[in-house]
């Protein structure tokens, strides 16, 4: 009996996995990030253990099977929680990173021994998900501003407009690419309002008030104002 327990036992593979439930999304915004709970099931007679540097890994694809390769480099990891035996089950945490342009793309799992092998290299079936990646829009909507005053030629005023965040955006008041309050009619041309040192430009005369504008958030965009000196 023990010697056939031992050919049952041989006949199972070194590196095994069998996925079980998992909470992958089927969108997500481009460079945004999501925790995504994933379980596996250890089908292997290696056990899993943070010491031997087992861990479960993602990596994107784009449709020609090119891989994305993010910032930091290469594919990402959750780690174990304990030491996983065969026939044992796991529930993984991990923070998903989306990659940083829109388009589809596949989210593929799978169990590796970091520096030794892939699960999936080892003919073992990976868990592909298929996950549309969208380009965050930047949309404002006009909530309130501050009532007109009359001004004396040359004269300041401070000024304020309340916009909401009704894109998928986030906007930031600094940083690479700053969300500012911008003239129109036509877009970006000079305002006589504005004056060196109190606008960041003739056509732009302040960023946001707060440093982080979540979508759906009302923010003022305050300013100076400055009358023509001749009218």
């Amino acid at each position: 009996m023990s010697e056939f327990r031992g050919k049952v036992w041989d006949s199972f593979p070194n590196y095994g996995e069998n996925w079980g439930e998992h909470n992958s999304p089927q969108r997500m915004l481009a460079g945004a990030s999501t925790s995504v709970a994933v379980t596996v099931q250890n089908k292997g007679r290696a056990t899993w253990s943070s010491s031997e540097r087992f861990r479960l890994g993602y990596r994107w694809f784009r449709q020609d099977g090119t891989e994305v390769f993010q910032a930091g480099g290469g594919p990402q990891y959750a780690t174990l929680p304990t030491d996983i035996p065969f026939g044992q089950s796991v529930m993984f945490v991990a923070q998903v990173t989306a990659p940083a342009s829109g388009g589809a793309y596949t989210l593929r799992w799978d169990m590796l021994q970091d520096g030794v092998t892939w699960f999936g290299s080892q003919g073992n079936a990976t868990l592909d998900v298929e996950v549309t990646i969208d380009e965050p829009t930047y949309i404002a909507q006009l909530t309130g501003q501050s009532a007109p005053s009359p001004l004396l030629p040359g004269s300041k005023t401070t000024a304020w407009f309340e916009l909401k965040n009704v894109g998928t955006a986030t906007w930031y008041s600094s940083g690479a690419n700053p969300v500012k309050l911008g003239t129109w009619s036509p877009a970006d041309r000079a305002s006589a309002l504005a004056t060196a040192g109190d606008w960041d430009s003739p056509a732009r005369p302040t960023n946001a008030d707060q440093d982080v504008v979540l979508p759906s958030q009302t923010v003022r965009f305050t300013f100076v104002a400055t009358a023509p000196s001749q009218l």
